[in-house]
C-alpha cells in the first residue's frame, strides 16, 4: 500500500511540475563537449564559470547555443536584512565582505549568527548581440542563512524602447547538500509575469532542511529584447529585482513599470534594485 501511495505522490509531483513549467533535476548533464570557444561565448553572455560549469545541456541548446555578445553593462550590489527587515546596501563587494567577517560570517559557508543578519549579493548584466538584441540576466546568491524559506520573486524590467522576445525566458534556482555533495537545480522555462517593460518568476526557496545543511543558494533569471523601435538610438536601463518573503501569507506578485510589486509589503523584505545602464547605438 505504502509502495502504491509513494508512486502515486511521484506522478502527481510530476504533473504539477510540468503544469507550472519547472523542471527539476539532480546531478545533471552538463553541456556536451564544454570547449573554450563555448566557455568563452557563455562569458560573453555574462555567465560565471560556475554557472557555465553547471549549466545542463537542454538549457543551453534550447536557450543560448546560438548567441553570440559581449557584456556591455554589469552591476553588483550585496545586501544585509537585519531580524528587523532594514536593508544596508553594498556597492563594495570587499566592504560586505569585510562586514560580514565582523560578525564572525564566511560568505557562501551558510552560517548565522547572533545578529539574525541575512545577505544576498544580485548582479545584472546586459550582453550585446547584435543587431539591436541584447540578452538581461540577473544574478542572485546567498551568502549565509536566510530565516525564512517561503516563495520569493525576481525580476527584471527595462524601458518600452525595449521589447521582450518571446519564449526567450529561463530562470535557474540551484542549492546545495553539503554533507552528500549533491546540487539540486529547479528550471523555471516560462515566467510567470510578462509584461511589455519585464518579466519576472516566483520560486520556492528551500532552506535548512532538517538541518542538513543546505547552502549556497543561488540563481539567474535572462531573456532577449530588441529596440523598439528598430531605429531607436539612445541609453536603455535594465533594473534587477528581488524580494524575499518573510511571513507565510497570501500574497500578491506583479510588476509594475520600473518595479516589482509585491503585497501585502509588511510579508516581504524588497532589495534594492540594481540598476545597469547601457547605450542602444
Amino acid at each position: 500500500m505504502k509502495k502504491k501511495f509513494s508512486i502515486a505522490l511521484c506522478i502527481v509531483l510530476l504533473l504539477i511540475m510540468s503544469i507550472s513549467g519547472v523542471t527539476s533535476a539532480s546531478n545533471i548533464e552538463p553541456v556536451n563537449n564544454l570547449t573554450d570557444t563555448k566557455i568563452e561565448q557563455l562569458k560573453g553572455l555574462g555567465f560565471t564559470e560556475d554557472q557555465i560549469l553547471s549549466m545542463p545541456a537542454d538549457v543551453y541548446n534550447s536557450k543560448f547555443q546560438d548567441l553570440k555578445g559581449e557584456v556591455i553593462s554589469r552591476v553588483e550590489t550585496i545586501s544585509k536584512f537585519d531580524g528587523n527587515g532594514n536593508e544596508t546596501v553594498y556597492f563594495s563587494k570587499e566592504e560586505a565582505y569585510n562586514a560580514m567577517f565582523q560578525q564572525y560570517l564566511t560568505p557562501f559557508s551558510g552560517g548565522s549568527n547572533s545578529h539574525n543578519d541575512s545577505w544576498i549579493s544580485k548582479t545584472m548584466t546586459v550582453s550585446d548581440l547584435g543587431s539591436k538584441q541584447y540578452l538581461l540576466k540577473y544574478d542572485f546568491r546567498w551568502l549565509n542563512v536566510f530565516w525564512f524559506a517561503l516563495k520569493d520573486a525576481v525580476a527584471i524590467t527595462h524601458p518600452e524602447s525595449l521589447s521582450p522576445i518571446a519564449n526567450s525566458e529561463v530562470m535557474v534556482y540551484s542549492y546545495d547538500n553539503p554533507h552528500n555533495g549533491q546540487t539540486t537545480s529547479n528550471y523555471y522555462w516560462t515566467a510567470q509575469e510578462q509584461k511589455p517593460f519585464g518579466y519576472g518568476f516566483q520560486f520556492d526557496l528551500v532552506g535548512d532542511i532538517l538541518g542538513d545543511g543546505t547552502v549556497q543558494n543561488r540563481g539567474y533569471m535572462s531573456y532577449r529584447v530588441k529596440a523598439t523601435p528598430d531605429s531607436y538610438v539612445g541609453y536603455a536601463n535594465a533594473y534587477g529585482h528581488y524580494a524575499h518573503k518573510t511571513l507565510s501569507l497570501t500574497t500578491g506578485f506583479g510588476l509594475i513599470p520600473g518595479g516589482l510589486n509585491v503585497t501585502p509589503s509588511s510579508a516581504w523584505n524588497k532589495a534594492t534594485d540594481v540598476n545597469a545602464q547601457f547605450r542602444i547605438e
